[in-house]
């Protein structure tokens, strides 16, 4: 039985084998996109992308892969 990495804390990785942004969790119900580059929480007009709900760090992620995979210009500053 596998458990749900929602619920244990651990990363939930939109791209499992590729992406360069997770989404885990940083404190009870927020959560944080992390760049694996650096391990640090990822950051753009100055403010890291932490204390966020589940659905938006998952979108922001996922978008932040989608530009890295696709050779586009990242979106964060």
């Amino acid at each position: 039985m596998s458990s749900d990495p929602t619920l244990t804390g651990e990363s939930t990785n939109p791209k499992p084998a590729e992406a360069r942004y997770e989404v885990r969790e940083d404190a009870e119900e927020t959560w944080q996109i992390v760049d694996t580059a650096n391990g640090l929480p990822a950051a753009t007009n100055g403010r890291d992308l932490v204390q966020l709900v589940h659905k938006d760090a998952i979108e922001l992620a996922k978008e932040l892969n989608d530009c890295e995979q696709g050779g586009l210009e990242s979106p964060l500053i």
